[in-house]
């Protein structure tokens, strides 16, 4: 292991009371505090409401769904255990996500004192607790807070065994490795960072058994975590099949990866928040001026350790391999590459960071303090926040009519069933059996054509409601109004919610736009 002496950092230096535990347990608590805040205060958008209709399926049809995904279903079954003792609500269903980000905060301390020394694991540890990215995702019931942790303990991990091998290190690392591959695709690539760098050591090692003994562990861990994942081989085909007809993901720009490397470091954006790290910063970076005139130092040496040694190539392949391999197959075949599958990445670039920050920290402090202050470049976690809450409300304020409800698009049925009651009619049909998040006996029917949909609304002797995306309305509004009348017109976010009354019907002339 590197060890170095800690000068560089006056306000993090580690010392031999208990500054460091009470520094880590404020961020914690930091990490807590932002990502619990507003937890509910937002509708659960589209994929959130995926999650919770896999959660409440059962295991064999949970796999028949994801044949058409792209990812595990190990996630799904650990949400639905979760479900099944906490409840569905929003809430509820977030909940694990801030558990695993506020975790992931105190593992990356942890590794970062592994790698070098508790100054590192603190800046860490403290960067990305405040960090937009981990808190925004910490904040939705999907998987990527548990990938972003699993990312750092499989890296510690593999850490720990090769620096000490021991058997129980090499079943821990597996373990947790097979563990991370049921969970999402882009754990492969995590896994593939930490093989080239076993073989990096490997390569360098003199010592003959020393680099059998590299060799032979990878391999050994390697094929274990393959025959692991075998069972879902012949699904995993289904789903690559899928991802090469046509995927929603856009073909990236060439700056995506700088992007995605200024969106990992990127603070909250409240601008208390923003304006809090900078002036961080320009303390920090004063003080290390000061110190540095006033010891007469030019500049500060570089961490101990050649070749592939060094803890840096580990966290250089980790973050290169999770954004580059995605990246270089999206230019050339089907898009892959979205910032939200590197969050894998997130915590390497982050450690980079810290280490900077005790090196060399008036380097450092620009950065964070340029990051701080300039608006991310894609700040859109998620893509798209659907208002399907305030949608379901304003057909049920509407009254006790059973308004038949169409869907332009079928998917769109999940998130909106979540806050309907069951009385409520939706076309397609997606045989609903009970009341409002109950997905039990939901069968995928093809999305209606909107020609198709047209025609059964004229064919409507009563009003229909009518939801639709911001983005579709755009496109098939003069269809709308060439055969109905609208009666109430709601723009949401996202959304559109239209109630319709058929041409010449004694309501049609009664139309309001709220």
């Amino acid at each position: 292991m590197d060890v170095t002496t800690e000068s560089a950092t006056p306000s993090l230096r580690p010392s031999a009371d208990a500054r460091p535990a009470v520094l880590l347990i404020l961020f914690l608590a930091l990490a807590a505090f932002v990502r619990i805040w507003g937890l509910g205060t937002r509708s659960l958008w589209l994929d959130e409401a995926f999650s919770v209709l896999y959660a409440q399926l059962d295991w064999q049809d949970v796999i028949a769904l994801r044949r058409t995904g792209t990812n595990p279903p190990l996630y799904h079954f650990l949400l639905s255990l979760w479900v099944d003792a906490f409840g569905a609500s929003e809430v509820a269903v977030r909940a694990p996500s801030v558990i695993f980000s506020v975790l992931s905060v105190r593992a990356l301390y942890e590794l970062g004192r592994r790698l070098w020394d508790r100054s590192t694991g603190l800046w860490a540890a403290g960067l990305l607790a405040v960090s937009n990215m981990a808190v925004a995702y910490a904040q939705e019931a999907r998987f990527y807070a548990l990938i972003e942790l699993m990312a750092i303990l499989t890296t510690s991990m593999a850490h720990a065994w090769i620096r000490a091998p021991r058997r129980r290190t090499g079943l821990g690392y597996t373990a947790l490795a097979i563990t991370f591959v049921w969970l999402h695709t882009f754990a492969w690539p995590v896994l593939a960072a930490h093989l080239a760098w076993v073989v990096l050591l490997a390569w360098r090692s003199t010592d003959r058994s020393e680099r059998r003994r590299l060799l032979r562990g990878a391999a050994i861990a390697g094929g274990i975590v393959i025959i692991s994942f075998l069972p879902w081989v012949v699904i995993l085909a289904d789903q690559v099949r899928t991802v090469l007809a046509g995927y929603w993901i856009p073909r990236p720009r060439a700056v995506e990866p700088l992007v995605c490397l200024y969106d990992h470091l990127t603070p909250l954006r409240w601008a208390i928040t923003r304006y809090a790290v900078a002036g961080l910063a320009a303390t920090v970076a004063v003080v290390a001026v000061v110190r540095r005139v006033r010891e007469g130092v030019s500049n500060v040496p570089p961490p101990r350790g050649s070749g592939g040694k060094s803890p840096v190539f580990l966290l250089l392949l980790w973050l290169v391999l999770p954004i580059g391999l995605p990246f270089a197959w999206s230019c050339v075949a089907t898009p892959i590459f979205h910032i939200k599958y590197t969050i894998v990445a997130q915590p390497a670039a982050i450690l980079l960071l810290a280490r900077l920050a005790v090196r060399r920290p008036i380097v450092a402090m620009a950065i964070l303090a340029a990051v701080s202050l300039r608006e991310p470049p894609s700040a859109d976690y998620p893509l798209v926040i659907e208002d399907w809450r305030d949608a379901a409300r304003v057909i049920q304020d509407s009254g006790p009519d059973a308004a038949p409800i169409y869907m332009y698009r079928d998917y769109c049925t999940f998130p909106l069933a979540y806050y309907l009651d069951g009385d409520a009619r939706i076309v397609p049909v997606l045989a609903r059996t009970q009341r409002r998040s109950d997905f039990e006996g939901y069968t995928s029917n093809p999305a209606i054509p909107f020609d198709d949909m047209l025609d059964q609304l004229r064919q409507q002797d009563g009003p229909a409601w009518l939801v639709l995306a911001r983005t579709q309305f755009k496109h098939v509004q003069s269809d709308i109004e060439s055969v109905r009348v609208v009666h109430g017109h709601w723009k949401l976010a996202e959304l559109e919610v239209l109630r319709l009354m058929p041409r010449g019907s004694a309501d049609s002339t009664q139309g309001a736009n709220p």
